[in-house]
């Protein structure tokens, strides 16, 4: 009979365990918003760098739209430039998520994900990003294009 008694406390205390854990891990997934996402929002920043006389590349700096608050967690963000003749196609993502009761502090930051073409031949290149579009001639010192918009991001 003990053995009965013994064997039904060890199921219980079991079972008490297994549902300790499972409303520890569900709490923790309360704690923080769902994730975000952004895609080829905001503004891009082309910067030429000469490679030599006859080739450059872009630097690209994308700044995309949503103003980040000092609670912003899980933050990840990626930029890609695809070149295709005199065509350059820009594409930026990120994602995140907001804790609800965690530590946050008062700073505000944006994702600026960055990426740069391969190496151009000087010639003038259609540039796409989102439904912005605008043109950069490498090779001449063209300076800097931005293209889109970005409301601005301060703390608060």
């Amino acid at each position: 009979m003990q053995s009965k008694t013994l064997e039904i406390i060890n199921i219980s205390a079991l079972s008490f365990l297994f549902i300790i854990l499972a409303c520890i891990f569900t709490a923790c997934e309360d704690d923080y918003t769902d994730i975000k996402t952004l895609e080829n929002t905001g503004r891009v920043v082309i910067n030429e760098i000469k490679i030599d006389d006859e080739q450059s590349k872009l630097e690209i700096e994308t700044y995309l739209s949503t103003c980040l608050s000092g609670c912003s967690v899980d933050i990840e963000a990626t930029c890609k430039a695809v070149v295709n003749d005199n065509e350059i196609r820009i594409t930026a993502s990120g994602s995140y998520r907001e804790t609800l009761h965690g530590d946050c502090n008062d700073e505000k930051a944006r994702m600026v994900p960055d990426c740069e073409t391969v190496p151009l031949e000087h010639n003038l290149y259609s540039i796409t990003y989102g439904n912005n579009e605008g043109a950069f001639e490498t090779g001449i010192d063209a300076g800097t294009l931005h293209l889109g918009k970005l409301d601005n991001c301060v703390s608060e």
